[in-house]
């Protein structure tokens, strides 16, 4: 749902509850006023938590605002329907009016700053996880790179071999590890520009990457 089809819907909605409470006859007491005020704000609350929750380039993070939005919609309907009781019924104190209305909108407001909270947490832990996993996938790929360009069957088979070590070492990383990551890398790199002593390079990357993963076993 794009921005301009949400507030065209939003303006359909206000009109469409604006229309009622004005075309039936209903006596326009202070209840009255207080109730139609309310299914404004209603209204008015959903632009910016729309914007809110949808925010975010990737299709996962608008997903995970759709929990936030749903509480929008609710709230909106709910309070559109309470809005429309108090106006038909009479004999509503006002005090009434104002704390069932005040007591909807704290509700609504305490949701969705818990559901953006998960939000955010959620985002933020994905974030620390691609951001951890980035080692294992950055150092495949220049495996593969090397395997794409090497002529040599033995070396070429050495490189298979390490490539399925890489596949499957543990992908989470630390900064604990650090260090050991760093040699990988540059034994890696090293091989692409080595002569006879490929093999001894490739031997030396899949001997670090067994200590890596003794190193990850004991980190857990």
């Amino acid at each position: 749902m794009n921005k301009r089809n949400g507030y065209l819907i939003l303006g359909i909605v206000y009109a469409v509850f604006t229309a009622i409470a004005f075309a039936v006859p209903f006596t326009k007491t202070p209840v009255f006023w207080v109730s139609y005020l309310f299914g404004l704000v209603a209204v008015c609350f959903q632009i910016p938590l729309w914007t809110k929750a949808l925010k975010g380039e990737s299709l996962k993070s608008k997903f995970l605002g759709f929990p936030v939005l749903y509480i929008g919609v609710t709230y909106l309907t709910v309070q559109l329907i309470i809005s429309l009781i108090m106006m038909a019924v009479s004999g509503i104190p006002i005090w009434v009016a104002i704390i069932v209305d005040v007591v909807i909108l704290a509700i609504t407001c305490t949701l969705v700053l818990s559901g953006d909270v998960a939000k955010t947490a959620i985002e933020k832990t994905e974030e620390k996880v691609q951001t951890k996993t980035s080692f294992i996938k950055g150092l495949k790929a220049d495996v593969d790179i090397l395997l794409s360009k090497e002529e040599d069957p033995e070396v070429k088979k050495e490189l298979e071999s390490l490539a399925d070590d890489i596949r499957y070492s543990d992908p989470m990383s630390s900064d604990t590890l650090e260090d050991i990551e760093k040699k990988i890398v540059e034994i890696v790199t090293a091989i692409s520009i080595a002569g006879q002593n490929k093999m001894d390079l490739i031997a030396e990357a899949k001997e670090l990457i067994q200590q890596r993963n003794i190193k990850c076993k004991a980190l857990k």
